[in-house]
């Protein structure tokens, strides 16, 4: 993992600007049930070198506080983020886009069954907003 890196507050690749913060990569643990043919638990933790730190260009992911927490909150949308196919230039890219239940992910005019449980499913039925072709950072409303 030395020649890997993660860096926080990149709003340009081309560009890293002074927001930028790098850390290298002390460890990465894949789950121990990931499958590469259904990408079925497709997670994995990489343990930094040390912290970021937090500033006006770098913040933490919000997540819910346990299954109770999250059920309250009753997500209905979410926000993806990634640097997009290279039509966007290196830009990172947002959108704003609904959860769908895994029944009408599953349909077979949509993924035929390939949504397990283990993953969420979300963008527009019209296809006009996905995480195509992006690294995807998932920010619940």
């Amino acid at each position: 993992m030395a020649h890997f890196r993660v860096l926080a507050g990149l709003t340009v690749l081309s560009a890293p600007g002074d927001h930028v913060q790098s850390r290298s990569i002390s460890e990465v643990r894949m789950h121990q049930d990931y499958d590469d043919t259904t990408y079925d638990n497709d997670v994995t933790l990489l343990l930094l070198s040390s912290p970021f730190n937090f500033t006006d260009h770098v913040q933490p992911a919000c997540t819910p506080h346990n299954v109770t927490h999250e059920v309250a909150l009753n997500f209905s949308h979410c926000f993806i983020s990634g640097w997009g196919s290279s039509y966007y230039k290196g830009l990172l890219q947002e959108a704003e886009v609904e959860l769908v239940d895994r029944t009408t992910c599953n349909l077979s005019t949509w993924y035929n069954g390939l949504v397990t449980e283990n993953m969420i499913c979300a963008g527009q039925e019209s296809g006009a907003v996905d995480a195509c072709q992006v690294l995807i950072f998932v920010h619940f409303l």
